[in-house]
This record gives structure tokens, C-alpha cells and sequence, in this order.
């Protein structure tokens, strides 16, 4: 089943394999739509096949949750296994937090959103970045009230969130299943709150735009591990047919790469029999020599959008902010770095954006500079910026199993 934001243009119909239908490109906080299939039959709103909308009493974390959770109860009753997708808009913007909590927060939580150096950051600490980051004017008193008054509901909007989760896993539990569900938590993009003097947004290559939690839970995860290799989105998928027992790494389809064997300890009596099967399958040779082989990177490709102008004089982007970015990790042969080269222009004007014209290049070492101010572009030897560039396209041009 699939409940929530799915894309952004969103289909009409389900995708192949999906019996539960009810998602959105998003939509609004309160009286939202979603387009609808096979949920008839699911309390409290029993929505028919096509589109429901819903009214100003419904918000729509709440009804995500609620249809997730009728529709759990409905399968949990039966034999086959079951996969259930639940995602709420929040905390998309506008950051609407439901009635309930709009003026909640607890005195432990900070007054502000954080503000590193990058936060406010002078015309002399930008000059060396790409388009509007360089250029964008010092933060006025008045959107630096607007950042915050978007963090702090950004925080109100995902107090719902946070029970839709505790709902979820007591229904689990109630229903006897714990210890056969995994459970997998993140979500799609990273966030700017005023670093570089961009507002608010996330369409940029710097850590707080570009990095994401992902915390996991069932059969064989120790309880406080930590997943100490680099994946992205492209490797949940895999993971999920992983843990259904596929016999594979990944479809051709497919740029990722299943984690299942560095996650969970195959020793551990309570695996289900099929993710055991794929473990044997993929790491045939034991966790340890499934991790060697395991990217050292991941890949970032961005393409510009719209300006996305806030509080009237700072737009999130601009043309120049198409960008391939290769992040290497810690231990990897070319340090904690992040590498980006860009292009200017838009997809939807000839010849569009490849990336055989860059324009601009961004390259820092976050073991010395956490916060990206430093760019080495003009400093740093040109033999490992060419090493760089080749290990970017590798990854820009690769497809399924050639992905590292």
C-alpha cells in the first residue's frame, strides 16, 4: 500500500504491484486531495476509486495516517507478507502544523534555528561560490524572523509525524508482528535555514541540503548501531526487495544497491528465512567482504528550477545552479570531500544541461571546513582535481549494476 506524497506530478493510477493507492504530489495541509485506488473499503473515509477530497477538518498527516493504519489492520490479519509506504507532506513547506499543535514548544527547545558560520554569511565569505549564493543580500532582521519562524513550524508539523510513527509501531505490536517488521525511516532531502543567506529551501550541493537520516529497526538490527557506509535513496529500493528475499542485488532498473548485508547480523536466529536468502545470495562471503566492495561515494545531480524567491529579495537559485556533485567519505582515497562542477542554463531550452560545458567548480575538504566556506578550486593540485572530474562522470554516466 501507498499513502501520501508520492511525485510531484503525480499518477492518476498506482504503479504495477501496489494494491493500496492513496498519494498525492504533495498537496495542502488541510483539506487535501489524493488520488485513490482499492481503498474503498478503509475506514474512516472509505474514498472511491479516482480522487477524494477532503475538508478543512481534515489535516492531512492525519488522514495518511489513519488510512495506513486501516489499512495495516486489514492485512495484518492475513498470511502474505506486507509492505506499507506512509508519507506525509510535513514537513514540506508551508510547515502548517496541525491545529492541535500551532502553538506548541516545549522549553527545551532551542529559540532558533542553528546558526553556523555559514549563517549570514558576508559577500567576502561568498565570493568563491556558485550563482546566487554569491550574491544574495546580507539577512535583514525581518526574514531572519521568517527562517526562524519556519524552523519552529517546520518542528510543529513533524510532532504529527512523530505520531503517526508511534501509532504505526503500536498497531505492530498490538497486532503480535513486531518481531517479524522492519521498519526504515527517512526522508528525501536535507534543509537550508539561512546558510549562504539562502532562506529557506534545500536545491543546493552542500551538506545541509544533500544529507538525510535513516534509521532502521527489526529482525538482526542491534539495537544503537550504526550503519557506517554511504547509501542514498537509489539503495532503498534494492533494500526493500532485500529484505522480501530477491535473489539479487538489484533489478537492471534499478542504479542501487541493497544494504541488507551490511544491516543486519545473518547470526541472528529471529532474520526471516527470506532475508537470509538474500543475504547468502548477494554476500555470499560474509558482511565483511560485501563491505569491501562497497562505494567509498555517492552521487548528487541537480538541475534548476524556478527562482523560489523569499521574504521578496532572496531567490533560492538561479540558472547557474545545475550541478553534478561527488561526495567522498571519510577514509576514502580522496578524504571527507565534496566536489561539484556546474552549468548554467535550464533543461527546457536547447541544448539543455550534460554538463560538457562546465562553468564553475566547487571543491571542499570538510575535515578542515565543516561548513563549506572555503572553496579550493584555485589552491588545490590539478592532478587530483582531474582524478575528481573522472570519478564524477564515471558516476554521472553509469546505469544499474556500472553504478559503483
Amino acid at each position: 500500500g501507498m499513502f501520501g506524497k508520492y511525485l510531484n506530478n503525480n499518477p492518476k493510477a498506482p504503479p504495477v504491484g501496489i494494491d493500496a493507492y492513496m498519494t498525492n504530489g504533495g498537496g495542502t495541509y488541510t483539506a487535501p486531495q489524493f488520488d485513490t485506488s482499492g481503498v474503498s473499503d478503509l475506514a474512516p473515509y472509505f474514498m472511491r476509486d479516482g480522487s477524494w477530497q477532503g475538508n478543512h477538518s481534515d489535516y492531512t498527516t492525519s488522514v495518511v495516517g489513519n488510512m495506513s493504519m486501516s489499512w495495516i489492520k486489514k492485512v495484518a490479519k492475513g498470511e502474505r507478507p506486507f509492505f506499507a509506504y506512509i508519507a506525509p507532506k510535513a514537513c514540506h513547506e508551508p510547515f502548517t502544523p496541525a491545529p492541535w499543535y500551532a502553538d506548541y514548544w516545549a522549553h527545551t527547545w532551542p529559540a532558533h534555528e542553528p546558526r553556523p558560520v555559514s549563517w549570514n554569511a558576508s559577500f567576502a565569505a561568498r565570493k568563491d561560490h556558485h550563482g546566487n549564493v554569491a550574491t544574495n543580500p546580507m539577512i535583514s532582521s525581518t526574514c531572519a524572523d521568517y527562517v526562524t519562524t519556519s524552523f519552529m513550524n517546520r518542528w510543529r508539523s513533524l510532532m504529527s509525524v512523530d505520531d503517526v510513527i508511534a501509532d504505526v509501531v503500536g498497531l505492530i505490536e498490538a497486532e503480535g508482528l513486531l518481531d517479524n517488521t522492519y521498519f526504515l525511516y527517512s526522508s528525501d532531502h536535507g534543509f537550508q535555514l539561512g546558510e549562504f543567506n539562502i532562506l529557506i529551501d534545500k536545491r543546493q550541493s552542500y551538506d545541509q541540503d544533500i544529507r538525510i537520516h535513516m534509521l532502521a529497526r527489526g529482525p538482526g538490527i542491534a539495537p544503537g548501531s550504526i550503519f557506517h557506509f554511504p547509501g542514498t535513496q537509489v539503495d532503498m529500493a534494492p533494500t526493500w526487495l532485500g529484505l522480501t528475499g530477491y535473489l539479487g542485488n538489484a533489478p537492471a532498473t534499478m542504479d542501487g544497491r541493497s544494504i541488507v548485508p551490511l544491516l543486519i547480523n545473518a547470526s541472528d536466529p529471529a532474520v526471516p528465512a527470506q532475508t537470509l536468502a538474500h543475504i547468502a545470495k548477494v554476500a555470499p562471503k560474509g558482511a565483511a567482504a560485501y563491505g569491501q566492495t562497497w562505494r567509498d561515494s555517492v552521487f548528487i545531480e541537480y538541475y534548476y528550477n524556478d527562482p523560489n524567491t523569499k521574504c521578496a529579495h532572496y531567490p533560492t537559485e538561479d540558472i547557474h545552479n545545475n550541478f553534478i556533485t561527488i561526495r567522498h567519505m571519510p577514509g576514502s582515497a580522496f578524504g571527507d570531500t565534496s566536489y561539484s562542477e556546474y552549468q548554467s542554463g535550464t533543461q527546457s531550452q536547447a541544448p539543455g544541461v550534460n554538463f560538457d560545458k562546465v562553468d564553475f567548480i566547487e571543491y571542499f575538504n570538510l575535515t578542515t571546513d565543516f561548513w563549506q566556506m572555503h572553496n579550493l578550486r584555485d589552491t588545490a593540485d590539478n592532478a587530483t582535481q582531474a582524478l575528481l572530474h573522472q570519478a564524477l562522470h564515471q558516476w554521472y554516466n553509469c546505469r544499474g549494476e556500472t553504478c559503483p
